[in-house]
């Protein structure tokens, strides 16, 4: 059995068609990529009690890092 594996980040940009990584030049080479997911907490501001009552959560934006070798010839 043979296993290859290959490391693409594909890449879209609004309306456009996706990008392969691959196909943006020669030589380039998709590492990975770390993500990090922000949680936004929500608050009822009630100024008849001391301290604010959880109201709900969701996510923020959230930060992904890719990382890429580019050789240069």
């Amino acid at each position: 059995m043979v296993v290859i594996a290959v490391n693409i980040l594909y890449i879209k940009i609004d309306d456009q068609k996706e990008v392969a990584s691959t196909d943006i030049t020669d030589h380039l080479t998709f590492l990975g990529l770390t993500e990090s997911p922000s949680i936004v907490n929500n608050y009822r501001d009630d100024s008849q009690q001391d301290g604010q009552i959880w109201s709900y959560s969701r996510y923020g934006q959230t930060t992904i890092t890719a990382k890429f070798l580019l050789q240069f010839f």
